[in-house]
């Protein structure tokens, strides 16, 4: 009997238990003692004590076996729970879980990195060579029937066939020979994506805390599990293709039951000025995965997602925080044009004037040049609004030979990426920015990405596979795993979106 692939997926929106009950049990207890005669009554007291005895042994065999075990293990865990958990000092228990893939026999066992063992990457590209002859190739990637309702804009490769389609298993190694990545890029986000995988928690979500080390002061799991996903899509694993399917398929499953009646995704434990930003980042993640795999069980959610960032529009064009808020900025906008493109991908239609008026919020937050840009109109210009902008105005239409894309670029690349001067949010809007561009410009950026990033990883110990946060500016809001996902994103470049001047 062929199983239904879709069956987990189908039951998120419901909320219908994806595994059938079992009827009660029932255990036979044996001979039916109750009626039988009393051995003391004709017997002397040598015979009254043997039968008594006789009694005893003979109601011990007639206590099922399953009951003795049930017993027996409810004991051991009682006093397991005693010794293992510990007080929090305040009243209340915290129950951590040193290994939880031991409890759970689902858990895909391939995904435990072991710190003491050599790192093996599940697809190797050690032996990539590129010769003079195939680097004058144009590779192209192979082309996934992805149709959009929505008219694309002017340039080509936002065509939803091509911008998604370098994340195949085929294409990927033919992206990383044309595009300048390595052995040790592709190392890492293989390293990278087990360290996530070993981090999930048993409901599906990641958190900002733990249970690696982190000094973090506010959760926000519903922003974590968004990231962590994005990172997962970004090697073009799913919850149907690939050795970590079972993760994708426990994130998804996360996210769609956190997502409220209004398609919004909100982590109520959170700060409000967390609210839109774990929107938009949860929104991208699961329109990327419907753009993937065409499972049509993930459109409604999808359709819900988009339609709350419709409504979260500001005044000036943008989007800030919370909903409702008369303000916009740069940091947050730039997460929502993402969002857009990504529901273009999977074919969701909206309104194309939100994207008019996100270009009317731009001019505001702009120098008069066009090259550099701000958080918000009376902030200075920073390097990671700088490539923020540019990236969304390269989305928004900017032709690659204008004179304001080319004055930012060059800006850019006078500050590469230097671990000294950690920024993993500026690398990831920078590298975007710059993969988009001219193969010249490409190649001087990423000839520090691809040495800097995978050499800074932590190769050994218990964080073995991710970055460390320290001295990151938002390394201290987000921790660990925002830090590694971002590495991961930059590491990602070479295959995760097609060059958006490329001609198809």
């Amino acid at each position: 009997m062929r199983k239904n692939p879709r069956g987990k997926i189908d039951s998120l929106r419901t909320g219908k238990s994806m595994t059938s009950a079992e009827g009660p049990v029932s255990v036979a207890t044996g001979a039916d003692v109750s009626k039988s005669a009393d051995p003391s009554a004709t017997a002397n007291p040598g015979e009254k004590e043997s039968g008594l005895q006789s009694l005893g042994e003979s109601s011990l065999r007639n206590i099922p076996s399953a009951l003795i075990s049930l017993i027996f293990h409810l004991l051991l865990i009682l006093i397991i729970a005693f010794v293992n958990i510990p007080s929090s000092g305040e009243g209340r228990f915290s129950f951590f879980l040193e290994d939880s893939d031991s409890l759970d026999d689902d858990f895909d066992q391939l995904l435990v990195v072991n710190d003491a063992e050599e790192f093996v990457p599940e697809v190797s590209v050690a032996q990539m060579e590129l010769s003079e002859s195939q680097n004058n190739l144009e590779f192209q990637p192979e082309l996934m029937p992805v149709e959009a309702t929505l008219p694309t804009p002017v340039n080509p490769s936002n065509d939803p066939k091509f911008a998604l389609s370098g994340r195949g298993e085929k294409s990927r190694e033919g992206m990383l020979l044309r595009y300048g990545g390595t052995p040790q890029t592709e190392d890492a986000v293989e390293l990278g994506l087990k360290w996530l995988a070993k981090n999930q928690q048993r409901d599906g979500t990641w958190s900002l805390k733990g249970p690696y080390r982190s000094n973090v002061p506010e959760e926000n799991m519903m922003a974590a599990t968004g990231l962590a996903l994005l990172a997962f899509l970004g090697h073009g694993e799913t919850h149907r293709a690939g050795p970590y399917q079972k993760v994708v398929e426990r994130g998804i499953k996360a996210l769609i039951e956190n997502q409220a009646g209004n398609g919004h995704f909100v982590e109520r434990r959170a700060s409000l000025t967390h609210s839109l930003y774990s929107h938009a980042i949860c929104s991208i993640a699961i329109c990327e995965l419907l753009a993937l795999t065409q499972d049509e069980t993930l459109l409604g959610p999808a359709r819900d997602a988009v339609s709350f960032a419709v409504k979260a529009q500001g005044l000036q064009g943008g989007w800030k925080y919370e909903v409702g808020d008369p303000r916009s900025d740069l940091s947050v906008t730039g997460w929502f044009v993402m969002l857009f493109q990504s529901a273009k991908y999977a074919g969701i239609e909206f309104d194309i004037s939100i994207l008019e008026r996100t270009g009317g919020f731009l001019d505001t937050v702009m120098l008069p040049d066009g090259s550099r840009f701000r958080y918000e109109p009376d902030h200075e210009p920073s390097l990671a609004m700088t490539a923020e902008g540019l990236l969304c105005r390269q989305y928004l239409g900017w032709k690659k030979n204008d004179a304001r894309l080319m004055t930012g670029s060059e800006y850019l690349l006078k500050n590469p990426i230097r671990w000294s001067q950690k920024n993993v949010y500026y690398w990831y809007y920078g590298t975007q920015v710059m993969r988009h561009l001219d193969d010249e410009s490409w190649k001087k950026w990423n000839d520090v990405l691809k040495d800097v990033i995978p050499k800074n990883q932590v190769k050994n110990g218990v964080d073995r596979g991710s970055w460390d946060p320290t001295g990151d500016p938002y390394g201290g809001t987000g921790g660990r795993l925002y830090v590694t996902c971002l590495c991961l994103f930059s590491l990602e470049v070479y295959y995760r979106h097609l060059p958006i001047y490329q001609n198809p």
